[in-house]
Formats: structure tokens, sequence, C-alpha cells
């Protein structure tokens, strides 16, 4: 705890504990790098926190794990085009045979393996 008030001048109260409390928040404040006296305080702070609070938290937490794994299928999909895109220059580059109707097919047949099908077939004219 860190105050421009001298600690002689700092509120005082003397508190009787359960036994085996004392060694119990002891060994928590040592676990937390903090004084007894800052671990009690912190948790005195804190006691206010309602159950809201925590399930807020969770929230936010459960929606960082959604977001996070959103990225992490645009971040495959966007490496498989490129790599569709690759293919297909390198091709192009070597005098290769490849039609924008394969490509559509290939791009599509990666979408729908990430789970996230793009058909872009029904829009190729037959």
């Amino acid at each position: 705890m860190s105050t421009d008030t001298p600690a002689k001048d700092q509120d005082k109260f003397v508190l009787r504990l359960p036994d085996g409390m004392r060694e119990r928040l002891k060994a928590e404040a040592e676990a937390n790098k903090r004084s007894m006296n800052a671990e009690i305080i912190a948790r005195l702070e804190n006691f206010g926190r309602s159950d809201a609070d925590e399930r807020e938290i969770q929230e936010l937490k459960d929606l960082t794990v959604d977001l996070a794994k959103a990225i992490e299928k645009e971040l495959a999909l966007t490496q498989a085009i490129y790599s569709l895109m690759h293919d297909a220059t390198m091709k192009i580059l070597n005098n290769e045979d490849v039609s924008a109707r394969d490509l559509i097919v290939e791009f599509s047949r990666i979408s729908k393996k990430l789970n996230m099908p793009i058909d872009l077939q029904q829009d190729m004219p037959t």
C-alpha cells in the first residue's frame, strides 16, 4: 500500500481472526508478493464486486475467444486465397493452361474446407 500519509496518522483497526486465517492470509499475500496488510486492503477493495461484474468479465472473455477464432478463420482463408493466387500466377508465368473456371472451383473447394463456404460457381456462366 502506497500513501503519502505517515503510518502513525493512518486509521488503524484491531481485528480478531479465526484460527488458521492469519496463516492462509500470509500464504496468499506471499503468493501475490504483497504484505498481509496490502493483501487485506486488496480484498476489501474487491469486496464490492458483484456477480454481475463477474458475469460481464466472463462474457468479455468468451467474446475475446470467439473473436480470436474468427480471426484465425479469416487468416486461414486469406492464406488459402494467397496460395491459390500464387499457384495460378506461377502456372500463367510458366505458360500452363489455367482457366477462370478452375480457379473458381478451387476457391470454392478451399472455402468449404475452411467451413466458410463461398460459392462463386453459381455466378459462373455455363
